[in-house]
């Protein structure tokens, strides 16, 4: 079984372009959450509107080299995952998951929310 990277929802994908993410990746979402090509996007019709699909991996890198979040996944415990970002110098946890990818996608979640609401703040 090939294993691949774990790519964004759709609903993440939104709120990532909303937060500024503009890296090209090679698959998109459509605007109703159906995946397909960028490719394809672009060619058969040009004022169709999608945003990017990253993995969750790249998003989270994302935030580490254009945000300046440090923010990781680690082991807690035997097979428990959690993650972790520093806000103001103070580590904020995500929660403690049984499977990384999960810990991963709770971690996107929780910084989205978190530059969302710096937004609301401004």
């Amino acid at each position: 079984m090939e294993k691949q990277l774990q790519l964004v929802t759709s609903e993440q994908a939104k709120r990532l372009k909303e937060a500024g993410f503009d890296w090209k990746t090679l698959v998109s979402y459509t605007y109703n959450g159906d995946l397909t090509d960028v490719g394809d996007v672009i060619h058969k019709n040009t004022l169709f509107h999608y945003v990017c699909a990253p993995s969750v991996a790249l998003a989270l890198k994302w935030f580490r080299d254009v945000k300046g979040v440090r923010c990781c996944v680690s082991i807690d415990v035997p097979d428990e995952w959690i993650g972790e970002y520093y806000d103001d110098k103070r580590c904020e946890f995500t929660g403690s998951y049984e499977m990384y990818e999960a810990a991963e996608s709770a971690l996107l979640d929780e910084l989205l929310t978190s530059i969302e609401k710096a937004k609301t703040i401004k």
